[in-house]
């Protein structure tokens, strides 16, 4: 009997490359699933978000509190601002926070305008800077509401980031509370009720996204927001019969959301942001916003094929 040959480099090489197309097709379908998971469960959550901020909504539609204020329902509706210097910058749009405490620190003295990006931020003080619209949302809800608190409290703890920090791990913001004697010292200190200010982030760990913005021309104080962002806004919500943005990037998002893909030119920003792919001619139809999710599929059907410029 004839001695059985052993595999030729050829035939080696024909099954290396079939176990290669094997193992990525496995790859892929693996991620695919992963995926489209993590998109269903990033949306029941900014349903729950969703809900919780139209609560607010009743919630000061029948008791007024923060929608006194003058310019509030011109600029937000009676839903909860997306401007965390409301709170901290002095005017007849100023917000007070309760019981005589304060957003502290205020990095560099105040808000610069947002960069729209959170990976490739050099400086603690920059990402302190970023995404204050959301920690504005969550802040006034978790202060100012009620049961859209609870609703809001609703959200797993995976879902929660608390906050940029400093080398030390003491938080860059924060609702700096009263001490015992009565005095805000400026220092972060749990013991007196010093509340961090939080961000909610999707199943791929990005902040999400909220926009309610309705006065393209800001009212009284100048709004530190880029003026893309304020038109934009206006634009979304305008667009959205009046109701928030309320979005994530989706699972491109911590590639999507970097200093490389928004920062070197307008361009550039064009080519990401779902603020600027908008702007400029009226929708949103860049590739990179394919894979954005919103509470429901009708609400982005609504600002992908019903814009106009």
């Amino acid at each position: 009997m004839r001695r059985a040959r052993g595999l030729t480099l050829v035939e080696l090489l024909v099954v290396m490359v079939v176990i290669a197309i094997l193992v990525s097709s496995v790859l892929v379908v693996s991620g695919t699933v992963v995926n489209k998971a993590r998109t269903t469960s990033t949306q029941a959550m900014l349903l729950v978000v969703q809900n919780a901020v139209e609560e607010f909504n009743r919630e000061q539609t029948a008791n007024p509190t923060l929608s006194r204020t003058p310019g509030y329902v011109e600029r937000y509706g009676r839903f909860p601002p997306d401007e965390l210097d409301r709170f901290v910058t002095p005017g007849p749009n100023h917000l007070a926070l309760v019981g005589g405490a304060a957003i502290c620190p205020v990095p560099g003295g105040g808000f610069g305008s947002m960069e729209f990006y959170t990976r490739g931020l050099t400086s603690e003080v920059a990402v302190a800077q970023e995404h204050r619209d959301l920690a504005a949302m969550v802040l006034t809800i978790e202060l100012f509401g009620d049961a859209s608190s609870a609703i809001l409290d609703g959200i797993q703890d995976r879902y929660r980031s608390p906050g940029p920090v400093d080398g030390s791990g003491t938080p860059m913001l924060f609702v700096d509370r009263p001490d015992p004697g009565g005095v805000l010292n400026g220092e972060w200190s749990p013991l007196d009720g010093d509340l961090q200010i939080r961000y909610i982030i999707d199943d791929w760990g990005m902040p999400i996204a909220y926009m309610t913005q309705r006065d393209w021309n800001p009212l009284g104080t100048a709004s530190t927001n880029h003026a893309a962002w304020n038109e934009a806004s206006t634009k979304l919500v305008k667009l959205n019969d009046g109701q928030p943005i309320i979005m994530s990037y989706g699972h491109n998002g911590p590639e999507q959301l970097t200093k490389a893909q928004m920062e070197p030119t307008e361009s550039a920003r064009a080519a990401a942001t779902l603020i600027v792919d908008f702007r400029d001619d009226g929708k949103i139809n860049n590739p990179l916003n394919d894979d954005n999710v919103f509470p429901d599929d009708a609400t982005k059907d609504k600002l992908y094929n019903g814009a106009a410029p």
